[in-house]
């Protein structure tokens, strides 16, 4: 199964696309070299085609210098330069240096593709941490509305009681009170009150 989330399927144009190397300068300077049968058809291969062809040249070379005829292995340590084993040795150091090339065009994009998600992810956040602010003020907001109009309404109960008790029975009762109403509430007379006792006696 390909991995969706991986390098591949995020660069694929650096990974599993060819490219074309026709022009010259073209392929991060690649020099063609079709001695060794490094040419421009084959620097155009995507990279993981690349990856794949260094790792099968360097194979073959590698079994061949380690074969159990001693005839064979010491001919091929010492190759000349016309020896298609230093052909192949020399092919695997240009494919080297032009997949070291590619790995770093690779990896400056994906850094690009890095800072670009975070930079997205950043503004989501700050979208998020706005909305969320935007919510609890609204909450708030209602919150209150929603309690002042119920001690509103409690209030203009309790004041509605209190013009409901005749003059006489709040006059003789509670004297403060009733000068408090006929006042229209500019007069408070606190003096004598014991919290929780209700009103108390003045002293003489």
């Amino acid at each position: 199964m390909a991995d969706t989330s991986g390098l591949s399927a995020q660069l694929p144009e650096l990974n599993m696309y060819p490219r074309d190397c026709t022009a010259v300068g073209s392929c991060n300077n690649m020099t063609e070299n079709a001695a060794i049968g490094f040419t421009r058809q084959i620097a155009g291969e995507s990279a993981n085609a690349e990856v794949d062809r260094f790792i099968n040249e360097a194979t073959l070379l590698v079994n061949t210098m380690t074969l159990d005829d001693p005839a064979v292995t010491s001919s091929a340590f010492n190759m000349g330069m016309g020896d298609p084993m230093y052909m192949r040795y020399r092919l695997i150091q240009a494919l080297g240096a032009d997949i070291l090339s590619r790995v770093y065009t690779i990896s400056t994009a994906m850094v690009s593709l890095i800072l670009s998600q975070v930079d997205s992810l950043s503004a989501w956040m700050q979208v998020a941490f706005a909305a969320q602010v935007a919510l609890v003020v609204g909450a708030v907001a209602v919150f209150v509305r929603v309690a002042l109009r119920r001690v509103r309404i409690e209030g203009r109960t309790l004041t509605a009681m209190l013009y409901l008790i005749p003059e006489n029975v709040m006059a003789k009762d509670a004297p403060r009170i009733a000068k408090f109403l006929e006042s229209g509430g500019l007069i408070v007379d606190l003096s004598g009150l014991v919290i929780g006792g209700g009103e108390g006696k003045t002293k003489s």
